[in-house]
């Protein structure tokens, strides 16, 4: 089935709205460490912990990588098969798609920093909503906070996390 872009753009928002606004079933990470709830998983909690600070660091690594303008680098950050949907540009659906399309943005060149919002997981799979925090552009350092959605997958074979889809609401002002 194919999507036109009208319809891609009304259910960007939809999609963005329900992945933010939803509360996590239960939470994940260091809390469920410091004060477990009756029949919490001590080991699954540090499992879930270990995992969402993989995915910060690698998420930072990306962010350098942006403001180094390190296509290569950037590049080694997603899945063969990503997808990625930024602002109202077309989408991109592979890895120099994604560089090119990133690298089309004033992102590129500019400091970047991200902000773990919310982390989920199952399995191989990981759904991370983030704040993209960056300048609007090269002439306005006014940071702008820019929410993201992440779908990221673990790679058994590189033993790294990957991203498979990305949703960042950046538009020209």
């Amino acid at each position: 089935m194919r999507f036109s872009s009208e319809k891609l753009y009304r259910t960007i928002p939809i999609a963005l709205a329900l992945m933010v606004s939803a509360a996590p079933l239960a939470a994940q990470g260091i809390v469920d460490m410091v004060v477990p709830r009756d029949g919490a998983n001590s080991e699954t909690a540090r499992y879930h912990a270990k995992v969402r600070e993989q995915i910060s660091a690698m998420l930072q690594r990306w962010a350098q990588s942006i403001e180094r303008k390190d296509s290569v680098a950037l590049a080694a950050n997603y899945t063969p098969n990503s997808r990625s949907v930024i602002g109202r540009e077309p989408e991109a659906s592979t890895p120099l798609g994604v560089v090119s399309q990133m690298f089309t943005t004033t992102l590129a060149g500019a400091h970047v920093d991200i902000t773990v919002e919310d982390f989920d997981m199952s399995g191989d799979m990981a759904f991370v909503s983030a704040v993209l925090i960056a300048p609007l552009s090269a002439d306005d350092a006014k940071p702008v906070f820019v929410q993201s959605l992440f779908v990221l997958r673990f790679d058994d074979w590189k033993e790294r996390w990957q991203i498979r889809q990305q949703f960042i609401d950046w538009r020209r002002q």
